[in-house]
Parts: structure tokens; sequence; C-alpha cells
């Protein structure tokens, strides 16, 4: 293991401390009381999995009073789940996703689209956080022209 040097460690010992609270992921903070107080009332007597059971029933209702009788619901264990849940419905394996090179999917989802879709994803550089319509349009036109995925 190399060893610290001095320089390093002025750096470290200067930085500011870090934040108290994050945004960064869904596993940053513990649940709200109303959602542990519902795992606690689910939490009695016995109940089939993987969607036999009454809760999942009354969230696949509650979803189709609000989105219409037709809609399906997916529940998903976090945020990655439903990030890759979402980019099945819209790319196939040896698909692309053009995004910026700042983007979430992009930089936080440690690959999981990729393995889980079989599907690129692209990132295009970016000034700031985002990117101009011009960048992403350049960009796909490059790789229809260049680059053929079979």
């Amino acid at each position: 293991m190399t060893a610290v040097t001095s320089d390093l460690a002025e750096r470290i010992a200067t930085m500011p401390p870090p934040p108290l609270r994050t945004f960064a992921s869904d596993n940053a903070a513990g649940a709200h009381p109303a959602v542990i107080e519902a795992i606690v009332a689910a939490n009695s007597g016995h109940a089939l999995a993987y969607g036999s059971d009454r809760w999942t029933a009354d969230v696949e209702a509650s979803f189709r009073d609000i989105f219409g009788q037709t809609s399906e619901t997916f529940l998903v264990w976090n945020g990655t789940g439903a990030n890759v849940m979402a980019l099945a419905t819209m790319v196939q394996p040896a698909d692309f996703v053009l995004c910026t090179d700042w983007a979430h999917i992009s930089v936080d989802e440690a690959g999981a689209p990729e393995r889980a879709l079989g599907a690129k994803i692209m990132p295009v550089a970016s000034t700031g956080a985002g990117s101009d319509w011009w960048t992403l349009a350049s960009a796909c036109r490059a790789l229809s022209f260049c680059w053929s995925l079979e």
C-alpha cells in the first residue's frame, strides 16, 4: 500500500466536511416513519410473495385508478432497477442510449443498464451538466453513418 504523502495529508485535512444530507441515492437516508409503520403492519401473519399478496394488489389498483384501467405496475427494489426497467421499455439489445457525459444513467448506475439490457450507454461530451440539441444530433448522425450496431 502506498504511503500518504504530507501534501495529500494536508489536502485531506483541509477538505470541507461531507454534507449532513445528500440526495445522491435513494439509499442514503433511512425510511420515513410511515413506511416503517406500514412494513411492521404487513409483517404479521402469512402471505404469498412476488405479487400474490394483498399489498401488491392494493398498489396495482391504486395505479389503475390514477393512470387508467389498462396501466400495468412493475414494482422494483430501487432507483437503479427503476431506471433499467424504464430503458427496457425503449431499447432492445444492441441499441444505444445517447446521453451527456454527466447523465445519471452514465455515471451512477455502475454498468447495470448495459449488463441487463445488452444496450450501450453512449455519453457525449457536455458543458456543465447539459448538452444542446445540435451536439446530440451530430453525435447521433456520426454514429449512424460510421457505426452500425447489429
